[in-house]
């Protein structure tokens, strides 16, 4: 059996009408140029939260096998690499892995409601097709898919308070998902995957630590 944690990281899709949206939802109360800007990044920031609007930039996958003590990491994306070819790479290789074993267990936080639909969605739009299986969002199905924020700790907490409780290590100089388009603007990929692959690797370990009352 493979256990399989998912993770994304998004930013505005830029060749929306950008200007359109910040023309709409800006606060044109503003006066001072610094807040005016401010308000400018955050809308800009907010737009990488709905496909509509935003894109993939990175995933991440942790992958945890039956009696292999090891978990491997995965990246796709950056480094110069489109959306799409980000996405084509990363169902290429789901679907690699479900030929080595066709019992495939997903494990995420707000997957249901977020990574997977964004992928699925983005998919679509730049019109990628997978053949081979279907990602369930299923709300409260857990037999191919966990979602620890939706079906075990509920929506009143944070992945990383739930780490900070089971006592599990983070990065001291971990980021939020709110720091992502700026660190993208400056160029900071790295600072960008360190953050998805742990959120991958904490989601994992949490799962590990409940999955006997799924």
């Amino acid at each position: 059996m493979i256990i399989l944690s998912i993770d994304i990281e998004t930013a505005a899709d830029l060749s929306v009408s950008v200007e359109h949206i910040l023309s709409r939802k800006s606060d044109k109360r503003l006066k001072d140029p610094q807040k005016i800007e401010e308000n400018r990044d955050k809308i800009i920031s907010e737009l990488g939260l709905s496909p509509l609007t935003g894109k993939i930039i990175f995933i991440g996958v942790c992958i945890s096998r039956t009696n292999e003590p090891s978990v491997s990491t995965h990246s796709f994306g950056l480094d110069g690499k489109s959306e799409r070819e980000t996405l084509i790479e990363f169902w290429e290789f789901l679907n690699q892995v479900l030929s080595e074993d066709n019992w495939v267990k997903f494990v995420t936080y707000n997957g249901k409601e977020f990574d997977i639909p964004f992928i699925l969605i983005r998919s679509t739009i730049l019109n990628i097709t997978n053949k081979v299986f279907k990602i369930s969002t299923t709300p409260y199905s857990v037999d191919s898919h966990i979602d620890l924020f939706l079906n075990v700790f509920g929506k009143k907490s944070t992945l990383n308070e739930w780490a900070f409780r089971y006592n599990l290590i983070l990065s001291p100089d971990r980021i939020g998902g709110d720091m992502v388009q700026g660190l993208l603007n400056l160029g900071d990929f790295e600072t960008i995957k360190s953050k998805c692959l742990e959120d991958c690797e904490i989601t994992l370990k949490l799962y590990e630590k409940v999955k006997n009352i799924v």
